[in-house]
């Protein structure tokens, strides 16, 4: 896991970049199979993340420690957070 990093403004398309290559390499194998279906907040600059059963309350979480970032939202175990 990365240390607390200096805060670094991202476009969109580097957030998630970033995020999902976080997700990938760093977090999918620990959160598949023990937090299927949740969401899980990645801030991108540090890799720290915090799971939710919902996006807003995975957010909320993140924002305790990062209040002035946007985060990478994914649902564990699922390419998408919500299906239409």
């Amino acid at each position: 896991m990365r240390h607390m990093a200096t805060k670094t403004k991202l476009n969109i398309k580097e957030l998630n970049e970033k995020g999902k290559k976080i997700y990938e390499e760093e977090l999918k194998n620990r959160l598949e199979g023990k937090y299927d279906n949740k969401l899980v907040a990645i801030e991108v600059n540090s890799g720290k993340y915090y799971i939710a059963d919902r996006p807003l309350d995975a957010i909320h979480k993140a924002q305790k420690d990062f209040p002035d970032e946007i985060f990478y939202i994914a649902r564990v175990g699922s390419p998408y957070v919500y299906t239409l």
